[in-house]
Formats: structure tokens, sequence, C-alpha cells
């Protein structure tokens, strides 16, 4: 008997070739932490019309129908791959899902700078959209949901040095929302997929690197973690085309940058620029072993360009640190306030063709 258990849930999918088009075919196993990792509550959820009436009874409701359909999954806690994080970045970034490049023999690179100039309602102009498929190894018989079109809505990454047990020191939370159409549902996966190499990004693979003109200069061991979180909100457009389903999305809205720093307090390099609100350029980076054929190495960047908003000092273990937070500023060089690149093993663009 079907139970769904959360042991054996799984998640996989592609990048669409076209929004919403994907007929149901993944590509990709996702890996996410176990338990709790995956949050589909909100997957086929309803806008519930409601037929209430006075009409001599006490009970008011007499009807209902289904509105317009929602869908929302949130993943959460899941650690960070050299190898799963560009899928990922690809849906933010989509120059960065083509073709990678190619360094010493076997290791690819792609670069992720997000479009900055574009009213992003398109697949391709500045977003890239996922079919996904979900469901527990021993519900799929019962109910696969299928989810095309799904947009990221937030994006964070969580560093930390001190890692241990399933916390690898790199974690990730993404919310993806449909962008049109509805869920539907099969009973079986689309395809039996192989797994993939997944390379974890660890907390002592960590360096932290703060300056003011040019980016990644020098290094900054007071930096004990930091968090990157990217709100992409999505508005919705419901033509009256006779279903259940939003017509369209669209980013209508600015997206929200920002980096929270926590740093050892012990001298005012950073409080001095809070009160200046001088800029700050940050670099996050991960290295690990070697992935080319002689010396280069897997590696995630993340470079962030922000004013310091707040500065907090925060007691940890009897010492004081600062929790700093920094919100994106467009950098004009860099054409954006944020970019990433990484270095893995998987030489096959990520975008559907």
């Amino acid at each position: 008997m079907a139970t769904g258990s959360v042991a054996l849930q799984k998640l996989q999918g592609r990048i669409e070739a076209a929004e919403g088009t994907a007929v149901g075919t993944a590509t990709r196993v996702l890996y996410v932490g176990p338990g709790g990792g995956i949050d589909f509550s909100e997957i086929q959820n309803y806008n519930t019309i409601e037929d209430r009436r006075a009409w001599g009874k006490r009970t008011s409701l007499a009807a209902t129908y289904s509105g317009i359909q929602n869908n929302t999954l949130r993943i959460t806690g899941a650690p960070i791959s050299y190898e799963s994080v560009s899928w990922w970045l690809s849906l933010l970034a989509p120059t960065g899902g083509t073709t990678p490049g190619t360094v010493d023999s076997s290791a690819y690179t792609r670069t992720f700078t997000p479009v900055e100039g574009t009213t992003v309602n398109t697949y391709g102009t500045g977003f890239y959209t996922a079919f996904l498929e979900f469901s527990a190894l021993d519900f799929a018989s019962t109910r696969v949901w299928r989810l095309p079109a799904m947009r990221v809505a937030s994006l964070s990454f969580a560093f930390d040095k001190r890692a241990s047990g399933t916390d690898t020191g790199a974690m990730m939370d993404v919310e993806l929302v449909m962008g049109q159409g509805t869920a539907w549902a099969g009973t079986a996966y689309s395809t039996a997929l192989a797994d993939i190499t997944n390379t974890l990004v660890i907390g002592n693979q960590l360096s932290a690197y703060v300056d003011t003109t040019t980016i990644g200069t020098t290094l900054d061991t007071n930096v004990t973690s930091a968090r990157f979180t990217l709100t992409n909100p999505v508005s919705w457009h419901d033509g009256m085309d006779g279903t259940s389903g939003h017509t369209s999305a669209h980013h209508s809205l600015q997206w929200t940058p920002s980096l929270t720093l926590t740093r050892k307090f012990s001298d005012l390099t950073e409080l001095n620029a809070y009160v200046a609100k001088t800029v700050r350029k940050v670099r996050l980076q991960a290295n690990g072993g070697i992935v080319g054929a002689t010396t280069a190495t897997n590696q995630l960047q993340l470079n962030f360009y922000g004013v310091p908003m707040a500065h907090r000092v925060v007691e940890v273990e009897g010492m004081w640190y600062a929790e700093i937070e920094l919100e994106g500023i467009y950098d004009s060089t860099a054409t954006t306030s944020w970019t990433a690149f990484v270095r893995n093993s998987q030489a096959a663009a990520h975008t559907a063709t």
C-alpha cells in the first residue's frame, strides 16, 4: 500500500525549452535534504469560491467552486553541490545555462550574470523556467505531481565555516511558483534517471573577500558566515481564457538581493563603512578537489555588490561579532548587483533543446 514515505521522496526536472510547454520528460535528478526538505503543501491550491446564502437556514454554505489554481514548491536546507548549483543558477541568469567553457581538459566553467535591463516576461530574456516532477517512490503509482512553468520567486545560499552533520556549511533554500498553466498528475515518473555526481561544497572550503574597489582582492578571515538572499517577485496576469490557470507570469517588480555577514568585531573597518555608507564588494568562494585533468578544481564563486544598511553587535560564545546587512546595489562594471561563477564536471548545457 502506498504511504508517501518521506524517506523515498524524489524530485527531478528539466529547464524548459519554452515556458510551460514541457511534455513531461525530466532530464536531471535534483537532490535535496532528507526528511522535510520539500514542502509541496501548496501544490494544486485552489482559490475556493463560496456560495453563501441568507436562505432561512442556520448554515449559510450551499455550494463551492474551484477558482484559480496556484502552485508553490519550497525546498529548504538542500546541501549545495558544485554540480547542481549551476542548474539552479541557470534559472536566474540564462546565459549561464548554455554550453559551458572548457579549461584543463575536463573542467567546465559557467558565468552567471543576471539580466537587469529587461521586463523578463518571456522565456530566455532574463529567466528560464523549469518543469519539475515530484512524489515518493512508493506513492508514484497513485500520484506524481508534474509542474510546468516553475519560476524562482526566491533563492538563498547560507555559507558557514562551522559545518557538521547534515549542515554541510553551504545550504540552499528556493521557492518556485508556477507562472502559467496548471499542475497535472501522472501515475509514474516520466523517466527513470541515473544518479549524477554530487560533490558537496563544505564549510572549510570557504573564503571571504571584502573590498571597496577591485573585488576578490582582500581576504577577510574575520567573516565566519554569510547568507545571500534574492527575492524575485512574480506577478500574474489572469486573462479570461476559460481555464483555472494563470494566463501569464511577469517579473514586473524590482528584485531584492541582500547579503548578511557575521564578522568578528575586532576592528572598525565595517562599522566605518556602515556609517559612511561605503559600497562593499564581497566575494564568497569555495574551492573543492581537482576536477580537471591536472590542476583545475571545483569552484563556486558568488560576487556581491552592496551597501551596508545595518550593523549590529551580537555575542557569540562570549565574543563580540557584528551582523552586517548589505543590500545589493547596481554596479556599472559588473552590470548587475551580483554574479556567480561555477566550475564543475558537467559538460552539457543545462538548457533543454
